[in-house]
């Protein structure tokens, strides 16, 4: 196919019912090939919303038989065959390929979530490096008490409970209150919402302690100290739990606020890609991550936790985040 008649042929193809001007990255990807002196055709395949132009699947397809010249337009005719591949993977080609561009106006077109779009992207990568920083990756052990502390995701709360029920403490405690992230978000403290997780569990309410007044962090520590003190008990080994991304913070601050105690941090088994859902999408995830990364570098010099290395590669993914606008979490004073 002569390199005129490329533009024609995709502004002419029904089945992918996008003008040039929308899908100008595909466009551009096909005449650069043919620049580089391959003489292409232009393969097509089967899209189910004729609107929707080309998924990242299907492109992935399109750019990689024009570059291997595997296929040929015919009008009326599809494709041999289709490439199957998930679409993180294949909007993860994409990246490689040079579409970073495609893949991010994905996102601003609203074809695909932010967490498909952004785990591909630069966002994504700068994401992923605070996200492996945060987590410790400790070893659980047998210990005198699970702490599950104060968090807007539940299975925080099944991931204590669970530990309890496989043996790992013979008590566990849920903390929190109302803080900074499910204040205005839920009318009850977290404590009572994590304590109807662990009963639906199987965790008897003689074996389970709830203190809800924390708002913090740190109170998450301070309240529980104090509540263990009330009922005669000094445990010396605890079993932190927290969302995956605040495993260090977590850790620094117990650590600050009760140094002669033996702990461990653990979060529920979810990774990077899995952990976003509908109520905590990734954008979110990423916002929370930064303001955590900037009290792990703020909060050692007010008291607050611990000294803890930041390398330079996370301190770097943390400004340009910063500077790409993921600031909701950040402290201002």
């Amino acid at each position: 196919m002569p390199l005129q008649s490329i533009s024609l042929a995709m502004r002419n193809e029904v089945r992918y019912g996008l003008p040039v001007a929308t899908n100008q990255n595909c466009l551009t990807a096909v005449l650069d090939l043919c620049k580089e002196g391959r003489e292409a055709g232009l393969g097509f395949v089967h899209v189910d919303d004729l609107h929707d132009g080309p998924s990242p699947i299907n492109l992935v397809y399109l750019v990689q038989n024009v570059k291997a010249d595997s296929c040929r337009f015919h009008e009326d005719r599809p494709c041999r065959k289709e490439e199957k591949v998930e679409e993180l993977t294949a909007m993860r080609k994409l990246i490689r390929m040079g579409f970073e561009t495609y893949v991010g106006n994905l996102y601003k077109e609203g074809r695909v979530t932010l967490r498909r779009a952004s785990v591909s992207s630069e966002v994504g990568r700068l994401a992923r490096t605070l996200w492996e920083y945060h987590h410790l990756n400790h070893e659980i052990r047998l210990s005198d008490v699970v702490l599950v502390q104060g968090s807007h995701d539940l299975r925080v709360a099944e991931r204590g409970a669970s530990l309890y029920l496989e043996g790992f403490a013979p008590l566990l405690v849920l903390s929190g209150g109302l803080g900074n992230l499910t204040r205005g978000m839920w009318d009850e403290p977290e404590a009572q919402k994590f304590a109807r997780v662990a009963r639906r569990i199987g965790v008897p309410e003689e074996s389970m302690l709830i203190e809800d007044r924390s708002t913090n962090t740190g109170e998450n520590v301070l309240f529980t100290r104090q509540l263990l003190l009330e009922r005669g008990l000094d445990p010396e080994r605890f079993i932190l739990v927290q969302k995956p991304y605040m495993e260090r913070r977590t850790y620094a601050t117990f650590r600050k606020l009760w140094p002669e105690k033996d702990a461990v941090v653990t979060s529920p088994r979810l990774g990077f890609e899995d952990y976003p859902n509908e109520e905590i999408p990734l954008e979110r995830v990423i916002h929370i991550m930064v303001g955590d990364l900037q009290r792990i570098r703020l909060y050692p010099a007010r008291g607050f936790q611990i000294e803890q290395e930041i390398p330079d590669e996370v301190w770097d993914a943390y400004e340009r985040l910063v500077a790409l606008g993921y600031t909701e979490n950040l402290i201002r004073d």
